[in-house]
């Protein structure tokens, strides 16, 4: 199991359970009791069990995280997803719709598209109405290093991101980050709030407008995520797809930091091969290329 996808899958299955839909997760690292404590902590109801060289084997293989199976009601494979992200949510709930039998309705894409050119270049002064009434401007974090966050409650994936920005936010606003969320959702503001204050997200949040949507490059996906430099110019764009996606964000804010000397490399917060959280640390580059 994904720690990305996990609330995605349950509520599909608290959706359609009674429809004839079912999930199955399966763990590949962790032991029984860590994950039935994982799957109490995150509300997850579905059956799960344990991978073992046989199930990977008869699936093919995993080479990403969450890597998805949907099974027809004969048993037979109909069609497999790797990595998650607001595309493959849409895909996953079409087909499985279909499978049961159930009208499958027509969706628009989010965002607005945009210019894309807009890397390496310096952004205009945006202004952001923050949640409690206030306004937030871009300049006010020339100097620092922004992580830029487009997300909705409607999307289960950017609610868990945020989350693990604000982990990201407590290890590093002290050496230079900061982190701006920009919700979509300008019409459901105590909704919004509600969930802030709940998962105790303590750096700030406005609401996007269409101006830096445009801006920005446009929104094709929830959530999409940018750096901003110290300069002020926007670093890198990043689409969830798989667990890597945490990791790639976590090396470039470090990296635009500066914390990483010559004959380091820095190593972004992971899961070993048991299913324990490894914290991001800076080591050594040996003989090889690979940090000690």
């Amino acid at each position: 199991m994904c720690r990305v996808a996990v609330g995605y899958h349950q509520s599909l299955y608290e959706q359609y359970r009674d429809k004839g839909f079912e999930v199955l997760g399966i763990d590949l690292f962790k032991g029984v009791e860590e994950t039935k404590a994982f799957m109490k902590e995150r509300g997850l109801t579905y059956p799960s069990v344990l991978a073992s060289p046989e199930v990977l084997k008869a699936y093919g293989g995993i080479t990403a995280t969450p890597t998805l199976f949907l099974l027809d009601k004969d048993g037979t494979i109909v069609k497999k997803f790797a990595g998650s992200n607001a595309d493959v949510e849409v895909e996953l709930e079409e087909t499985v719709l279909s499978l049961l039998g159930l009208p499958v309705p027509k969706r628009e894409r989010v965002g607005v598209s945009g210019p894309r050119e807009v890397f390496e270049k310096p952004l205009p002064d945006l202004p952001f109405p923050t949640l409690d009434g206030g306004t937030v401007r871009l300049s006010d974090y020339r100097g620092l290093v922004l992580l830029v966050e487009f997300w909705a409650l409607q999307s289960q994936l950017a609610r868990e991101t945020l989350e693990r920005h604000q982990h990201l936010y407590d290890q590093f606003k002290d050496k230079g980050l900061e982190i701006l969320a920009l919700s979509l959702e300008s019409t459901n503001l105590e909704g919004v709030k509600a969930f802030l204050k709940t998962k105790k997200i303590t750096f700030v949040s406005a609401l996007a407008t269409g101006e830096a949507i445009d801006t920005f490059g446009g929104i094709d996906f929830l959530p999409t995520v940018y750096l901003v430099d110290r300069q002020g110019a926007l670093h890198q764009r990043f689409e969830p797809s798989n667990s890597q996606f945490y990791m790639d964000i976590e090396a470039t804010v470090v990296d635009l930091l500066g914390l990483v000397k010559p004959g380091e490399r820095y190593v972004p917060t992971h899961f070993d091969e048991e299913g324990n959280i490894v914290p991001g640390h800076v080591g050594k580059i040996g003989a090889e290329g690979q940090a000690q």
